[in-house]
């Protein structure tokens, strides 16, 4: 779907696509910009290796080892893809399995597993989302530590790609948290774990690449003091 057909369709009422495909798009985004940050170096590598005056623009890291991060961008990029269709699909599945009929004592036994199942598929799914944003800053993580302490493009484009990627798993964790109340209870226990462990893994990462990037584009610099008064 183009960008401003899904833009229409997000603002009509109709029941999808909602919070859940639009956190996808969003990490889509946020992989976008990190395979643009990372292709923008690689082609300055190449232009600097090809040129007669590479000599002075020497290369401290491994474009081999950068490339191999841009491929697997590539292939997150398609996961977020799959996911925003997948989240249409959840809730949908959900409405089907609200409206199945409940006159006789079968019937109401065949919903109430029929809810479960879909409500377990609509907690899954913004889970895995929180998974696929987990791995933009993973890459992202990578991709720095390839580049070490020499200077990177596109930074900028880069701390968006790590803001983007935790909104998206933010408004992932509302829509897991907010679906899990009609969990079956066996299935409670584990989908909790599984949610706290990727917050917690999340929020450790931001924290980390947040302050790597900041300091690399010199805003973590504390200023100079001024003259005493």
């Amino acid at each position: 779907m183009s960008l401003d057909a899904f833009a229409e369709q997000l603002a009509s009422p109709a029941a999808t696509p909602g919070g859940g495909a639009a956190a996808a798009r969003v990490g889509l985004y946020a992989c976008s910009l990190l395979r643009m940050v990372i292709g923008i170096n690689l082609k300055k590598w190449k232009e600097a290796s090809a040129g007669p005056g590479k000599s002075k623009r020497k290369v401290t890291w491994d474009p081999a080892s950068l490339s191999a991060v841009l491929e697997a961008a590539e292939v997150l990029s398609g996961r977020f893809e799959s996911l925003e269709g997948e989240d249409m699909a959840a809730f949908g599945a959900y409405l089907e399995a609200s409206r199945l009929p409940r006159s006789t004592p079968q019937e109401k036994e065949k919903r109430r597993l029929a809810r479960f199942r879909a409500a377990l598929q609509a907690t899954e799914v913004p889970l895995n989302m929180m998974e696929a944003a987990r791995e933009v800053l993973r890459l992202t993580r990578s991709a720095l530590e390839i580049v070490g302490a020499a200077s990177i493009s596109a930074e900028t484009d880069l701390c968006a790609a790590v803001e983007l990627a935790q909104a998206a798993a933010s408004v992932s964790e509302l829509n897991a948290r907010a679906n899990m109340p009609q969990l079956a209870p066996e299935k409670l226990e584990d989908i909790g774990k599984r949610l706290e462990e990727l917050k917690r893994s999340m929020e450790a990462l931001f924290g980390e690449l947040k302050a790597a990037l900041m300091e690399k584009l010199g805003f973590a610099k504390t200023p100079e003091a001024g003259p005493a008064s």
